[in-house]
Parts: structure tokens; sequence; C-alpha cells
């Protein structure tokens, strides 16, 4: 999909939701994982794409996949260029260079179900996240740069999830394998 047809659909789908409201909510795609045994799972699509993942090593896993750990980290990377590279279209901004890296700090101790040394209790999720963006463009200012980044973050889904900590609804069946 080229620049032009991106910024076309946006453009369309900002006028629906600007008309129509009630169709903003979008029930997206669920994702669907299955065990495999031992560490491993697998996640299928329903266009017929599938993540394989697998516990890291020092968890007890083989650590021949991907972890699910990552798989979050690279959600928020992958989400954050994809909506600056959608303002730079926006905007005009012809990018020359566009990286994000999100790295993430975990305490274990949730995990396990430990409490800290403390005696407090610990989240099992990452306890802070780091995004760190390289982005070029000739001929457009450094601060114009950032102000497009810090902005297009602030509207990445993403990097919202971390930020927001939206409340998750746990549903759970039981019944036959």
């Amino acid at each position: 999909m080229s620049s032009e047809s991106i910024l076309a659909a946006q453009q369309r789908l900002t006028r629906l939701v600007q008309q129509r409201p009630g169709v903003a909510l979008v029930e997206e795609t669920p994702a669907i994982a299955q065990w495999e045994g031992a560490g491993k799972t697998h996640t299928r699509h329903p266009d017929g794409n599938v993540i394989h993942t697998d516990l890291p090593r020092e968890l007890g896993g083989d650590g021949e996949r991907i972890s699910p750990g990552w798989l979050l980290r690279a959600a928020m990377a992958s989400c954050a260029v994809t909506r600056i590279a959608m303002l730079a279209n926006e905007t005009g901004v012809a990018l020359q260079k566009l990286e994000a890296e999100v790295g993430s700090i975990t305490d274990v101790h949730g995990l396990l179900g430990l409490s800290r040394e403390d005696g407090q209790p610990a989240s099992p999720g990452p306890t802070q996240a780091r995004l760190q963006v390289r982005i070029a463009a000739a001929q457009v200012p450094d601060e114009q740069l950032r102000e497009l980044v810090s902005e297009a973050i602030r509207l990445s889904p993403m990097v919202a999830a971390f930020r927001d900590a939206i409340p998750v609804q746990l549903d759970i069946d039981t019944g036959p394998a």
C-alpha cells in the first residue's frame, strides 16, 4: 500500500467517524493461543499467520522461539513506528529513517508469585518500559521531528495499552479436553 493510499484511507475513516461516531468502537480480531506442551505455544490469526512462542531458558523453556514478553515489546515498537509514519505522511514529512526500540524491566518475584524482599507483593508484569525512537528527515528541524514523535506516541494504541493499563475481563470456560 502506498503512502498516498494510506493517507486517503485515514482521511476516509476520519470523515466516517466524524459523521457517525458510533462506528469508532471496533471489536478487533482476537488472538487465540494454544498450548503445545512444556513452555511452547502457537497463536493463530484467522488469515493463517501463526506466531510460535516459548519460555526463555531461565524459566525452563528451550529458548528456541521468541517469548510472549518479547512479543509485547515488539507490539509496542512496531505500533509506535507505524503511528509515527502515519503522522509523518499526514503532515508531509518525508522520513529517511525511523526505528523504535522498546525495553522493559520486570521483577521476576511477581511472575513466581513471591513477595519482594520488603514483604510487598510484586506485579508479574513489566514495572517500567523504555521507548527509544531514532528518526531522520531531510530539511526538517529536530524540534519538529520531536513534536511529531511525541504526538504520534500519544496516539499509538499499543503505547496507550502500556501507559493506560486497561482493565482485563477474565472469562473461564472449563470442560472436556
